[in-house]
């Protein structure tokens, strides 16, 4: 009898205790989520890197394919935007349009965003490599487009010391690197390096 007494006073005390989180919770949530972004459609993937004043940049995807876009955007500190520069995702085979999927800084603040896209007249393939440069007044360019005749996505950035950097990422169906012949198998993995005057040096695959 004991027990079955106690059971019913141990659950109300975790209720009682849940309910105090939640509400605590739910309140800071609130006030932190007012400067939310987004739109009406499907907002994607993010990616952020910070400068050396505590502010970020910030590329966020915006909805599919060729009617999704690219936001590339700064924050302070105090959570105040300074800038956006959008991105038409122009996709030619009407899938993804462009994803971007790491950053990297360099000693002049200029953040690289490696990522793939698929617009007509790239390479050869469905999907390619692709290398963006922001500056920190909200200048986008795009380095380079590169791949093979299957499908190449970049996934990482690395910076060396004096300034060049290498970016890797995956090859499906053929080899990224025209001097390489076919991939080994179904998905292979590329390295591709860039000197400091953001030039493709080489590809190997």
């Amino acid at each position: 009898m004991k027990r079955l007494l106690r059971l019913p006073l141990a659950f109300v005390i975790s209720f009682s205790s849940l309910a105090v989180v939640t509400k605590t919770y739910a309140s800071t949530d609130a006030s932190e989520f007012t400067v939310g972004v987004g739109g009406v459609d499907f907002d994607g993937a993010v990616l952020v890197q910070a400068l050396p004043d505590a502010s970020a940049i910030a590329v966020i995807k915006h909805g599919f394919g060729p009617d999704g876009s690219t936001s590339v955007r700064r924050i302070g500190a105090d959570g105040v935007t300074a800038w956006v520069t959008t991105l038409t995702n122009a996709a030619d085979h009407g899938f993804h349009g462009a994803v971007f999927e790491n950053a990297a800084l360099l000693n002049d603040n200029t953040v690289l965003v490696a990522g793939y896209d698929d617009p007509a007249g790239t390479p050869n393939g469905k999907f390619d490599a692709v290398l963006l440069a922001v500056t920190s007044s909200g200048q986008v360019s795009t380095v380079d487009s590169w791949g093979g005749t299957g499908s190449d996505f970049a996934r990482e950035i690395e910076v060396c010391a004096d300034g060049s950097f290498y970016v890797g990422g995956e090859s499906w169906g053929a080899s990224a690197s025209p001097s390489e012949t076919n991939a080994i198998g179904m998905a292979d993995i590329f390295i591709t390096r860039f000197g400091s005057d953001m030039s493709r040096q080489w590809t190997r695959a």
